[in-house]
């Protein structure tokens, strides 16, 4: 289920794509955002199948979320959990200046994201 507020969020941070996930049962909710991106090849390793997003999720266990991926210098991922049932995966193509600004903005993209779900 896709909150409402969710695709305006995608929008307005300029995410290529989003992916939704059960982290029980490993089916996925595709939601495109503005464009699409120009390689799928993160997307698969994350979200390609029932048992990589059940695999994902056991990896996300006691980590820090957000969780940042890059494909190169071309697409990146932020992984969110923002509740147990839940993995969401924004893929996005505009890398930030630099790690800290990265950083302080997949952390309020998390916040956002934890706050839509909670509503």
């Amino acid at each position: 289920m896709i909150p409402n507020g969710f695709l305006d969020l995608l929008l307005e941070s300029n995410i290529s794509m989003a992916i939704v996930a059960s982290s029980n049962h490993g089916s996925i909710e595709v939601v495109n955002g503005k464009k699409s991106l120009v390689s799928d090849d993160l997307v698969n390793h994350l979200f390609g199948d029932a048992d990589t997003v059940i695999a994902l999720s056991r990896s996300l266990e006691g980590q820090k979320l957000p969780r940042l991926w890059a494909q190169g210098d071309q697409v990146f991922c932020m992984v969110c959990k923002p509740s147990n049932d839940r993995i969401v995966g924004l893929f996005y193509q505009d890398k930030k200046n630099n790690p800290k600004e990265e950083i302080r903005w997949s952390k309020e993209i998390n916040r956002r994201i934890e706050e839509l779900w909670k509503k």
